[in-house]
């Protein structure tokens, strides 16, 4: 098995100074609709799903809009035949995932995702990032000289990161190595966030057979010294409120795949703390989830009360959530929450993992309104608060939504747990446990 390599490019904590006051809400030109059109065809042959936007650059909508309609002329005559409910076994989804940075920076990455009986056939993809205050395309010779040191970090980062990828597999080396040099990083599709510098790539180009996104992502502050003015003004985000919308006991069927479509609408990343022995039933979910840029992290094997179990047997799940994991997605978990927020027994066995709690407790799996819930995100959501959901809850979609738009009007960006810690230049560690994360005054946070 390979070396479980961790991309510590990604974690590098260097001062990261603030532009002044915390933002109330997000620019104007970050505004964003979705307008969804499905069709079946060939006598309920197949389905197809596609998803146009809307933004204040109608150059920018005809050109992603294009490339969406392209994919669909490509891809969609050559589905295979559902044989009955095609929704369900013969599917074309064409999605736009989008990200926000610095005051008018917006990427957006098209994905045309086909499944069939429920099991993921290919992801193509492409991404572009644009000024949304200008139009202009943006590359990363826009971001970096020309004779920068990034163009070595990051290829440093390309090869540590996706040689972790499925550690039962072994990379094609010689292509790997293809993938790091100062040329090829130059055409690589990459996406702009609120927190890191995300590079794209099809799992298959190293790992044949496997059809999902492999991604490497690399903090701004590893970057920033490296950068161009402009590049270091448009990913300094230390002007908005951060926090981490997390999900429980997933994934589901139709309530986690509502759930992403409200996260993509606003161009939120999210956590899902997922079951591990609903990952190969729900394996199609799972990737997706993955491929539209979220966090994939363990919330045990089984739903349990550990309380229950010795040490023996929670390191035993332990590693069957690795394997679960990674045979699916690629990537191994590089934290845990426990079952009914019982932490004690995790510390305990030393699954080596840092423990993530919250801060911001929803209580929706009660049965809580959309409402109530969204009164408890109101009065208790702050800069680096870790939010609790449920994405098995019927409401979670409708409830999310909400949530979202709450956070969005207040100038929250939501970030993945990782991301969060990353944006506060503090260090997740083994086997403790973490509620949330405070600003760090030193660095202007």
């Amino acid at each position: 098995m390979k070396r479980m390599l961790i991309c510590l490019l990604v974690m590098l904590l260097l001062p990261f100074s603030a532009l002044g006051e915390k933002q109330d809400s997000l620019p104007d030109c970050f505004r964003i609709q979705y307008k969804t059109d499905e069709r079946t065809q060939g006598k309920d042959k197949s389905f197809v799903s596609k998803e146009h936007i809307k933004t204040c650059q109608p150059g920018v909508d005809a050109f992603i809009n294009g490339l969406v309609d392209q994919y669909d002329a490509e891809m969609s005559p050559h589905l295979k035949d559902a044989g009955g409910s095609p929704r369900r076994n013969s599917r074309l989804d064409i999605h736009v995932v989008h990200s926000l940075s610095g005051q008018s920076l917006m990427s957006f990455q098209v994905l045309a995702r086909e499944t069939y009986r429920r099991k993921q056939i290919q992801s193509p993809f492409v991404c572009h990032t644009f000024d949304m205050e200008t139009g202009r395309e943006i590359f990363l010779s826009d971001l970096f000289p020309e004779d920068s040191e990034a163009w070595d970090l990051m290829g440093e980062a390309v090869f540590e990161c996706l040689n972790t990828y499925f550690p039962h597999l072994e990379a094609d080396e010689k292509t790997l190595l293809s993938l790091c040099s100062k040329e090829a990083l130059q055409n690589t599709p990459f996406m702009a966030g609120p927190v890191c510098l995300s590079l794209h790539y099809e799992a298959r180009i190293l790992y044949p057979d496997q059809p999902s996104l492999m991604r490497v992502p690399i903090s701004y502050r590893a970057l920033r010294d490296m950068m161009t003015e402009y590049g270091r003004k448009q990913t300094d985000n230390s002007r908005y409120k951060m926090t981490a919308v997390t999900y429980d006991d997933g994934p589901t069927y139709g309530t986690t795949a509502s759930l992403l479509n409200e996260l993509r609408y606003h161009g939120a990343q999210a956590t899902f703390f997922l079951v591990g022995d609903r990952i190969a039933e729900y394996a199609d979910i799972v990737l997706r989830e993955n491929d539209e840029n979220h966090s994939l992290q363990s919330h045990h094997f089984k739903h349990t009360d550990t309380t229950k179990s010795n040490p023996g047997r929670i390191q035993s799940y332990t590693k069957q959530f690795y394997q679960a994991l990674t045979e699916t997605a690629g990537l191994p978990p590089r934290m845990l929450r426990p079952p009914y927020g019982k932490d004690e027994p995790f510390a305990q066995a030393k699954v080596n993992l840092p423990i993530i709690q919250w801060d911001v407790d929803t209580k929706d799996w009660a049965g809580r309104t959309s409402q109530a819930v969204l009164s408890v995100v109101k009065n208790e959501t702050k800069d680096g608060s870790i939010i609790l959901m449920h994405d098995i809850v019927d409401e979670t979609p409708k409830t999310s939504k909400q949530v979202l738009d709450w956070l969005r009007d207040h100038g929250f960006l939501c970030v993945t747990v990782e991301d969060l810690f990353i944006h506060f230049g503090q260090e997740m560690k083994p086997n403790r446990v973490y509620y949330s994360v405070t600003p760090n005054e030193e660095a202007g946070l």
